[in-house]
């Protein structure tokens, strides 16, 4: 016996850049939260962490974030589908792991939170002093640190 069934028609309006693509999860006084997010936030997240990373096409990123909050998927997912290139994820931190992990997969790129890079530092594998200055696009620019930081989170190269 055979029933049939028809999915519900379910009436959207507006652009589909503003419907709800993914949830992710915040921490709130109240404890963890789920929040709504649509297509037009998460491209709009990624695509600013990208730019301001300069992340090269077809990079080997390695990810060190949780990818079920916002930032986690904005600054490592994002960016990575943008490129073309590889994903390593990496979670939770040891610093040992995370540089042997690394050096297998020859990562150009590591996204981490900023508390990460300072272990990386008290581990010996992260260089804190101020790199030479950079042009792009006749600006100059001071990166210091291991990267560029956006919100307090690390694109190390």
């Amino acid at each position: 016996m055979t029933i049939a069934c028809a999915a519900p028609t379910i009436d959207r309006f507006g652009e589909a850049g503003d419907h709800v693509a993914l949830v992710t999860f915040d921490i709130a006084p109240e404890g963890i939260v789920p929040v709504a997010r649509s297509h037009a936030e998460l491209i709009a997240g990624g695509l600013a962490a990208h730019l301001e990373a300069r992340i090269e096409p077809e990079a080997v990123m390695l990810g060190a974030l949780a990818l079920a909050s916002f930032v986690g998927l904005a600054s490592t997912v994002v960016p990575w589908l943008l490129t073309g290139g590889m994903l390593a994820l990496h979670h939770p931190f040891a610093p040992a792991v995370f540089e042997a992990q690394r050096a297998d997969e020859r990562c150009t790129v590591a996204v981490l939170p900023g508390a990460m890079v300072m272990r990386l530092a008290e581990a010996g594998q992260a260089d804190r002093r101020e790199h030479d200055d950079h042009e792009r696009g006749g600006q100059h620019r001071r990166r210091t640190g291991t990267g560029v930081h956006a919100s307090r989170i690390d694109f190390w190269r």
